[in-house]
């Protein structure tokens, strides 16, 4: 059974779990009924699956710095430019989408790079608070205790 190596920048808990999660049958069922589900589907397909998210804010972060263990660098070449245009697209579902690149990050970009993904989130937060109906928004004053 093919299982990922430990990974320096994880604990030796974390590294174990991970391990023992694609040691089971149900990991791989479920990774080979994904992988199946997305190579039987048409280009028409997939694209009727897309839906406008309106004028959600959204930041898609994409990992810049990762490799693909086992392949060859046209292959990882290849890989990434799907990457990238699929997080472009995702981030175009929304008419306030960012697709942003975290250089600094393999695929993990929440351990590599943490300040990159609360920046996101701090910024999605502003996004938000700057746009919505005062009538419709709850107050951000804090609650006076009686």
């Amino acid at each position: 059974m093919c299982v990922s190596p430990p990974d320096p920048k994880f604990s030796a808990a974390l590294n174990a779990s991970e391990q023992q999660r694609q040691r089971r049958l149900q990991w791989w069922e479920a990774t080979k009924a994904e992988t199946r589900m997305l190579h039987d589907l048409s280009p028409a397909e997939i694209t009727d699956m897309q839906q406008s998210l309106g004028a959600l804010p959204l930041i898609v972060l994409t990992a810049s710095a990762h490799t693909i263990p086992g392949i060859s660098g046209r292959q990882q070449i290849t890989i990434e430019n799907l990457w990238k245009t699929m997080h472009g697209e995702l981030a175009a579902l929304s008419s306030e989408g960012l697709d942003r690149p975290v250089p600094c990050s393999t695929h993990f970009i929440q351990l590599d790079c943490p300040s990159v993904v609360i920046d996101a989130i701090d910024e999605i937060i502003s996004r938000v608070r700057s746009t919505r109906s005062p009538q419709l928004a709850p107050s951000a004053a804090p609650i006076a205790k009686p």
